[in-house]
């Protein structure tokens, strides 16, 4: 993916380890939402994530509580 970005591709291969290095992460991150929205269209209420290429999360779907009392939490299990 980075390769077809002109500035990056002329890169020397030293610079383009160091930058790769560092931020690998955002850029790992990024592909995600970009296939995502790829796959999935762009409704911003959709929480469905590809998580990789053959699963995707939904996070609407998903309970996150702060704090949560020991039965609730083995009920959600």
């Amino acid at each position: 993916m980075l390769m077809f970005c002109e500035q990056f591709a002329s890169l020397n291969y030293k610079d383009k380890y160091k930058l790769l290095k560092n931020s690998w992460r955002l850029i790992y991150q990024l592909e995600r939402y970009y296939s995502s929205i790829e796959y999935f269209g762009c409704d911003i209420n959709d929480g469905r994530l590809m998580f990789d290429d053959t699963t995707a999360v939904d996070f609407n779907k998903i309970n996150c509580a702060k704090e949560m009392d020991q039965e609730t939490f083995n009920k959600s299990q």
